[in-house]
């Protein structure tokens, strides 16, 4: 699982410590587990849709996707800037810094 090893590598590597994920509404499993052995270590925001997304109903499934994505960035960086941190780093577990 990728989320495992991503969470791991930038706690130890580049210091983080507060986390905002959603899920893929296609994936058929929860994260909770795995966020569950970190939460003592950082804080983390574990968004639903209703959280950011806001959808007309008339978008293709290309278009949902790309909006859902843009939709989550923006109040992720919204919700940062009102808590006052000055890093930020927006991937998907697939996305490493080094």
């Amino acid at each position: 699982h990728f989320l495992i090893e991503w969470i791991a590598y930038h706690y130890f590597v580049v210091d983080l410590r507060y986390l905002i994920i959603t899920r893929d509404p296609r994936c058929r499993t929860s994260p909770d587990h795995i966020l569950d052995r970190w939460r003592d270590k950082l804080t983390i925001e574990y968004w639903n849709d209703s959280s950011f997304l806001k959808m007309e109903g008339n978008e293709t499934s290309l278009e949902i996707h790309r909006a859902r994505q843009a939709q989550f960035n923006i109040e992720c960086l919204r919700t940062l800037k009102r808590k006052n941190k000055s890093w930020v780093f927006l991937s998907d577990t697939d996305e490493f810094v080094t």
